[in-house]
Formats: C-alpha cells, structure tokens, sequence
C-alpha cells in the first residue's frame, strides 16, 4: 500500500518544499509527533520534501528534513494550532473542539494557501517559527496540492 501525504507544497519554482500529514488527532504530544514523523519517513516522497509538517487541530509540528536514515526526532518547531487555525475556524462556523477530519484538512488547507499567497501570519510568534525554519520563504508563491489515494 502506497502511503502519501495529504497535501503536498510547492514552491515558485515548482520543486516539492513540503510533505503535509492532517490528523484530527487532540492532545497529540511532541514524542507521539516524533514517532509519526519517523514512520511516515519511511516513504520516499516524506522523505524527498525539504519540510515535513504534521498538523493537528491543538499542534503543528514541523521539521527540516535531512538525507539519510530515518530515526525518531523532536520537531524542529512548534506552534499552537489552536491559534494558528482560530481564524478559519471562525469563518467556517466550526466549533473548534468538535469538527471533522475532512474540515480540518479543508482549514489546514487554507492556512497554507494564506501563507503561499503572501497573507500574513496574525501574529509575531506564529510569523518568527515560520521565518526562523525557512518554510515561509519556500512556500511563498508556490502552490498545494492534494494526495489522491491510488
């Protein structure tokens, strides 16, 4: 069975920048992001993005990929999804302890489509980890895209 992100970015010169993992998954803890991150590196186009980014609706984990043998790291940034994703929550009219995995993609979605578009971060934490990893500059002006199952 092939395993693919649910998004894919990339970036304005159409090179993959980002694999992208949605879980609805609440109080996933930083240890239980590691595992999932050393498990999806284990195929090829996790491992052939620059970033890996794995969001749930309470975190957003995110890691420079490296070449090599995958193993269990801590993500390189963190961020409160919960303020990260406020925004679109609310324009949605979702409660945000209660939607569904197919609306959290959809938000997740258009949190990354904002910032590709040059819409910026609501605030300075959210804009410093974004800046600080690279992510924001190799995603700016590119585009996502959806993993279709096989």
């Amino acid at each position: 069975m092939e395993v693919r992100p649910d998004l894919v970015v990339y970036g304005r010169d159409s090179q993959l920048v980002s694999a992208v993992e949605i879980r609805n998954k609440r109080g996933a803890s930083r240890e239980w992001a590691a595992q999932m991150r050393w498990n999806l590196l284990s195929h090829e186009i996790f491992r052939a993005a620059r970033f890996l980014l794995l969001a749930t609706p309470d975190q957003v984990y995110l890691w420079k990929t490296s070449e090599g043998k995958p193993v269990p790291a801590l993500p390189d940034f963190e961020a409160d999804g919960r303020v990260l994703f406020a925004p679109y929550v609310r324009l949605a009219g979702l409660n945000p302890e209660t939607f569904g995995s197919n609306a959290f993609e959809l938000i997740v979605g258009n949190w990354l489509s904002s910032l590709i578009l040059g819409i910026e971060p609501d605030t300075e934490d959210t804009q410093r980890w974004l800046t600080a990893s690279g992510f924001l500059a190799a995603v700016r002006g590119g585009r996502t895209e959806h993993q279709l199952a096989a």
